[in-house]
């Protein structure tokens, strides 16, 4: 099973179970359940739509985030550890018994992304609509290709510092409730539905023991063989 362009996908995510929304300010831990779809994808393809997530949960605290992704058969997950002090990114990943990771730096992270800010423009406006019980702006995000144009949305009433620094919407201080990203001509548009708080170990913003920790190099070279 050849889960390259899956693997692809996932990482332009970063490059970026709840109770009800809480709906309350200044929330600098817990957990943002967001609901993902894909425009664009042919609904007669019915093994490629059963292995995409369908939602990824991301939790917070002190600055730091983990974003969590399972495909439909279950057979994989992924995850995303921003370390915001140290500007490091720990990416996890686990192939039925198998577990790896990956540790990218800042310039490395630049590098991955590089070409998908490559004349991409972001204005901020002061539309407004509530995602989640929450207050977003609307921010539009345009191309030399009017066609590739989309908008997202964020909020400034989570409080989480820099929360896109190692996206291509570094330049957005709020945290992304509504947005979108395209690899491999998949287009998957994600948006927040649940924000709970809750209390988060600082375990979740490690790399496990019992993970492997493999180059970028060997981590694409798994996904090749998968």
């Amino acid at each position: 099973m050849k889960l390259r362009p899956l693997f692809l996908l996932l990482i332009g995510i970063v490059l970026i179970s709840c109770n009800s929304s809480s709906n309350k300010k200044g929330l600098t831990q817990g957990i943002i359940e967001y609901k993902i779809i894909y425009p664009n994808m042919d609904e007669n393809d019915i093994m490629l739509a059963s292995m995409m997530p369908k939602s990824m949960k991301m939790k917070f605290k002190d600055n730091n985030t983990v974003s969590e992704l399972k495909t439909g058969a279950g057979v994989f997950q992924t995850k995303f550890i921003n370390q915001s002090k140290e500007k490091k990114l720990i990416h996890l990943v686990k192939m039925v018994n198998s577990k790896y990771g990956l540790i990218l730096d800042s310039a490395e992270i630049y590098d991955s992304y590089a070409k998908k800010v490559d004349g991409m423009r972001i204005e901020k406006t002061q539309e407004t609509k509530e995602i989640a019980g929450y207050k977003c702006y609307r921010a539009k995000v345009t191309f030399n290709h009017p066609e590739n144009n989309f908008d997202i949305y964020y909020t400034n009433d989570i409080k989480i510092k820099s929360p896109n620094w190692c996206t291509p919407f570094h330049e957005i201080d709020g945290v992304l409730m509504e947005y979108q990203l395209e690899n491999y001509n998949i287009l998957m548009r994600l948006t927040a539905e649940n924000v709970s708080e809750q209390d988060i170990e600082e375990s979740e913003f490690k790399m496990p023991d019992d993970y492997e920790e493999i180059s970028q190099d060997e981590m694409e070279e798994k996904f090749l063989d998968f």
